[in-house]
C-alpha cells in the first residue's frame, strides 16, 4: 500500500479505518 494512502488512512477515526 502506497505510503500517501496509509497516511491519509492513519488521520482517519479508528473506527473509519476498521471498516475500510
Amino acid at each position: 500500500m502506497p505510503t500517501r494512502v496509509v497516511l491519509g488512512m492513519e488521520n482517519l477515526p479508528k473506527d473509519v479505518n476498521l471498516q475500510m
